[in-house]
Parts: structure tokens; C-alpha cells; sequence
């Protein structure tokens, strides 16, 4: 590998993390104090954050193998499909993993109103035998 494809790897390679930086600064500005409230929320929030990261990471794997003439002549057709396979199972585990989250997050707030429903049915109860 030359010297000069080196120094373009490793400009591209900054010029990547610093979106990500961005873009993750971008969400904690835009987060809220309500966000932090409870220990659900803050799983929430961590969980959404790492969609956002492997959402990114997404994206720039299909840019890396989208065959860019520049990006492809700075950096190698070899190199880009190289980081291309290294990133993928990243982003696809930090997806899959705000999925479960949210899932499992859904679980817990249907389970809540249920036994919500059913306290009140049983006060419910409780008062027509108290009129009876």
C-alpha cells in the first residue's frame, strides 16, 4: 500500500468519525430532561442512540462499496470493501439491538396497562358488593 492511499485512508477515516461525533451530538442536543426521568427512559435514549449509530455505520457502508471514482481512487476498491465487511454486523447488532429495546420496552407498558385494567375492575367489584 502507498504512503499517499494511507494518508486518503486515513482522512477519510477522520472525516468519518467526525460525522458520527456530530451526529450523535445532534441527538443529545436535541434530548431533553424528560429523557433521564426513569430508568426506562434512559434505556430508551441509549437504545435510540445506538439506531442512530448503526444507521450511520449503514450508511456509510453502502457508500463505501457505491463505487465513488474519487473515494475508490483515494482509498481502494480492496480497502472500501474491506471496511465495508467490518462495519456491517456493527450496524445491523446496534439496530437489531434498539429493536429488542423498544420491543421489550412495548412489553412492559401493555403488561402496566394490564394490571392497571384489571385493579380497577377489581375496585369495580369491590363496590357492588359494598352496595349490595
Amino acid at each position: 500500500m502507498s504512503i499517499g492511499k494511507r494518508k486518503s485512508g486515513d482522512r477519510a477515516s477522520l472525516l468519518l468519525g467526525l460525522g458520527l461525533g456530530l451526529t450523535l451530538a445532534v441527538y443529545i442536543e436535541s434530548m431533553t430532561s424528560n429523557d433521564w426521568n426513569g430508568v426506562y427512559l434512559i434505556i430508551t435514549s441509549f437504545s435510540r442512540a445506538c439506531a442512530l449509530v448503526g444507521t450511520y455505520l449503514a450508511l456509510v457502508g453502502l457508500v463505501l462499496v457505491s463505487r465513488i471514482a474519487w473515494v475508490e481512487k483515494s482509498v481502494g476498491h480492496d480497502r472500501l470493501v474491506t471496511w465495508h465487511r467490518k462495519l456491517g454486523p456493527y450496524s445491523l447488532f446496534l439496530i437489531g439491538f434498539q429493536v429488542l429495546v423498544e420491543v421489550a420496552e412495548h412489553q412492559v407498558q401493555v403488561e402496566h396497562q394490564v394490571l392497571q385494567v384489571h385493579q380497577e375492575h377489581q375496585e369495580h367489584q369491590v363496590q357492588v358488593v359494598r352496595q349490595v
